[in-house]
């Protein structure tokens, strides 16, 4: 995932960020029900090339945009119960 022009401004100053790690990443979030969510493991797919071991993000240094198409579908991490090592949790 890298990117030579900004998919906002066109501006070349491109920030990418990768890491690797072949123990696990860990991801959080609140899901479209308003509960949260974890994942320890693999990196997911869009914040990966794949699900492995490798999360990449780049972002544009001038205007601060995320160079990645919006809106994600749902990850499938988002309705997965902890049982499949994913936690989720009513917001308080």
């Amino acid at each position: 995932m890298s990117h030579t022009k900004c998919i906002r401004c066109e501006s070349i100053r491109i920030m990418n960020v990768e890491s690797y790690s072949s123990e696990s990443h860990y991801l959080s979030g609140v899901n479209k029900e308003g509960k949260n969510w974890s994942h320890s493991g693999l990196c997911p797919a869009p914040f990966g090339a794949s699900w492995g071991e490798a999360f990449t993000i780049s972002f544009c240094l001038d205007c601060g945009q995320i160079q990645m198409k919006f809106p994600v579908r749902s990850l499938d991490l988002e309705t997965k119960s902890s049982d499949d090592d994913v936690s989720s949790e009513e917001n308080e």
